[in-house]
């Protein structure tokens, strides 16, 4: 089902245990409580789609775009989220031990009561994000952005290099040699990027729309 166009789809409980999802268009979509262990969803775009209680064990979703997705509950043990677009997304009790998130967007997202335990969150960038409730056991924050994080009990973690400074996103570097760019967090840019952010989810929701109102 790569690179395939399913918005809205409903896969609730389905058993999709290593399926392809690469690049598949999949916003909005009901994926509650469906199987997708080692499942393959590189790149996919599933903005403001339903993956409350999936399990989602190994999976690959490097490069996703999950933009106000409900993880709620999930289970996401060692699932690779690098470079994952998590803002504002919902993943409260989410159990992500082992997980992979480094360099992950999760600006504003929901995280109270998530399972890190050794989870990698090498530069992930976390602004405004809510982690109340829970300590980051065993967790490896290497260069993570933190302003105006709430509630993370780092005690535990293994931290190094936090970014404290109002920075609201990271443009990183696609080429080696050169230099990451830190974008400060000043009103134009914070408007900008929540603007940007919001982009694919309404776009989601107007698709939506247009079916809903389409003639039958």
């Amino acid at each position: 089902m790569g690179n395939s166009r399913l918005s809205d789809a409903s896969f609730w409980e389905a058993e999709l245990q290593g399926a392809s999802f690469v690049f598949a268009q999949l916003p909005g979509a009901a994926l509650a409580m469906a199987q997708l262990q080692g499942a393959n969803l590189f790149g996919a775009y599933l903005q403001g789609a339903n993956l409350s209680n999936a399990k989602l064990q190994g999976a690959n979703l490097h490069a996703a775009e999950l933009q106000g997705a409900d993880f709620s509950v999930a289970r996401l043990q060692g699932a690779d989220l690098s470079e994952a677009h998590l803002q504002g997304a919902d993943l409260c009790v989410a159990q992500l031990q082992g997980a992979n998130l480094s360099k992950a967007q999760l600006q504003g997202a929901k995280l109270p009561g998530v399972g890190l335990w050794g989870a990698n969150l090498d530069k992930a960038e976390l602004q405004g994000a809510n982690l109340e409730h829970r300590k980051l056991d065993a967790s490896l924050l290497t260069g993570v952005f933190v302003w105006r994080t709430k509630g993370a009990n780092c005690a535990d973690a293994v931290t190094t290099n936090p970014q404290y400074d109002a920075i609201i996103e990271t443009r990183y570097a696609s080429r080696p040699g050169h230099a990451d760019e830190p974008i400060s967090a000043t009103p134009e840019a914070v408007e900008r990027f929540i603007e940007r952010a919001v982009t694919d989810l309404r776009g989601s929701e107007k698709t939506t729309s247009e079916r809903a109102c389409a003639p039958v």
